[in-house]
Parts: C-alpha cells; sequence; structure tokens
C-alpha cells in the first residue's frame, strides 16, 4: 500500500508520459486555485531563511529540458494551453 504522496507520485505518476503528468498537475491546480488556503504563515521569513528557500528553489531552475528551443517563449506557452485546455470543449 502507498503510504504517502512521494511514493504515490515514484511509483505511479512518474511512469506516465510528460502529457499525462502535465494534464493531472493542470487538474490539482485548477482544484486548488479554486479552495481556500489551508494555512497560512505563522511569521515572516528572515531575511536569511527567506534566502536560503529562494537558494533551495533555485537548485531546480532549468533542472528539465523539454527539449523545445521555444519552451521558454511566452507566446507559445499560451497558444499549447490554450490548444490542450480546448480538448475537452
Amino acid at each position: 500500500m502507498i503510504s504517502d504522496v512521494q511514493e504515490l507520485y515514484i511509483q505511479t505518476v512518474r511512469q506516465w508520459p510528460a502529457q499525462k503528468r502535465l494534464r493531472l498537475a493542470a487538474l490539482i491546480l485548477d482544484d486548488l486555485a479554486n479552495i481556500k488556503p489551508v494555512f497560512q504563515a505563522r511569521r515572516p521569513l528572515s531575511e536569511e531563511q527567506r534566502k536560503a528557500a529562494l537558494d533551495e528553489l533555485m537548485l531546480h531552475a532549468g533542472a528539465v529540458s523539454s527539449g523545445n528551443p521555444r519552451s521558454a517563449d511566452n507566446e507559445q506557452i499560451d497558444a499549447d494551453l490554450a490548444r490542450e485546455y480546448g480538448k475537452d470543449l
């Protein structure tokens, strides 16, 4: 039995093709956009904590290459999203 989200992702979702994972991500984000936040920060982060969190996040920047030289083109991204969202209409 799968005991946590990371295990579920590793054993199941990560095996799916990228397009199917992107559709799942879009469904999750759409769902989250329609609910109230579950938690709020108790206190603001210190400058040191904020920098450490940003540094950790930036470790992932550029970690994945789509193989498409236009993948960072906002107009192309918008067109791709419009095409994907329009499929089910």
